[in-house]
């Protein structure tokens, strides 16, 4: 049987809003918190990339027993930081070798610390990801399981002391070297994953710092706010783009033939999207399509218990035929144009 949209759409939030599992729970607070520290622990690691040894790597991963249950990388380049990691990496940050931060989009493990540097350092965003960062202050409509990934965000209050740029497609972004010589960046939307996601580019290096642009070449899961269509877009603005190769993204970073990666995931999602529509139309429900095209993954159903149905394989299979579910606070957020600075 095949769900219908609107009960999907219906089912995926009343689980964001339940109480048991939003961020705003105090059973979620309460039990969290202080069993993290006893069950789990955060191990980071700094260094260059792989013959370059102007950006530097910054690795978090938050680890149950001996098992890595999740990493998230950060680069830091010519005195700005790409992106902040989760709030549990915070206090191993390496805050002496920035004064500048570029966030690429709002999601926890790219966000999660930035709340401390607002007052302390020039900050860039898009306009959307100040909006979303602004009407949460920075706390999310988190769920159970990103709580267990990622911790609790630190708080992110904007005031008069706040040093927030916003940046446009397309937008100059420049940094200086040892030597005080400007090199060129560059910032483009790129919706998808995440409706308000940037990519650095800086053709001198070679590279583009890409957000969760990539993640993996043959992912079978998808978040429920996620956009197919906006997604092989933007891989395309992306692939579009002169003088780069290395691609350094938050997950899976690809040092070296990163271009290629990037192709391969764009033919990957383009085969599978075929692929899912032949067999909508041949009348197979969207769990059946699910279990045909992602074999591998039927295996996981823990992952989608977990999560709740915000992370699956249908959901792939959903973007695909209808669209993604928006999340009402992000909505929300987007939405709201009436707030001033001091009351956000």
């Amino acid at each position: 049987m095949r769900i219908p949209t609107d009960l999907r759409t219906r089912f995926l939030r009343h689980y964001q809003s339940l109480p048991h599992l939003s961020h705003s729970s105090s059973l979620t607070h309460n039990l969290l918190k202080p069993l993290l520290p006893l069950i789990s622990s955060t191990k980071t690691s700094y260094e260059n990339l792989p013959n370059n040894d102007r950006i530097k790597r910054f690795e978090g991963g938050r680890y149950f027993g001996a098992g890595r249950w999740f990493d998230a990388s950060c680069y830091v380049f010519n005195g700005i930081l790409i992106d902040t990691s989760p709030s549990s990496c915070y206090p191993h940050l390496p805050t002496s070798d920035f004064e500048q931060i570029l966030l690429t989009h709002h999601h926890e493990d790219h966000s999660g610390s930035l709340g401390p540097f607002l007052p302390t350092h020039q900050i860039y965003m898009s306009q959307k990801t100040l909006d979303i960062m602004s009407m949460s202050r920075g706390k999310f409509d988190m769920q159970f399981y990103e709580h267990l990934l990622y911790g609790e965000p630190l708080e992110f209050k904007l005031n008069e002391d706040s040093n927030v740029n916003i940046i446009e497609d397309g937008g100059y972004l420049p940094t200086w070297n040892s030597d005080g010589r400007e090199v060129e960046g560059y910032v483009y939307t790129t919706p998808g994953h995440s409706e308000d996601m940037l990519v650095y580019h800086v053709p001198s290096e070679n590279a583009v710092f890409a957000g969760d642009l990539y993640l993996n070449e043959n992912r079978f899961f998808f978040r429920s706010d996620e956009c197919y269509t906006s997604i092989l877009s933007s891989i395309d603005k992306i692939l579009d783009l002169p003088d780069w190769d290395i691609l350094l993204c938050a997950h899976e970073p690809i040092f070296e033939g990163g271009r290629d990666k990037l192709k391969k995931k764009r033919e990957y999602l383009e085969r599978i999207g075929d692929n899912i529509i032949r067999l909508h139309n041949a009348g197979l429900s969207d769990i059946e399509i699910s279990r045909s095209v992602f074999p591998r993954a039927s295996g996981m159903w823990y992952l989608w218990v977990i999560c709740g149905g915000d992370v699956s394989p249908v959901n792939i299979v959903r973007s695909v035929l209808y669209g993604p579910v928006e999340r009402d606070s992000i909505k929300r957020a987007l939405n709201d144009n009436g707030e001033n600075i001091e009351n956000r």
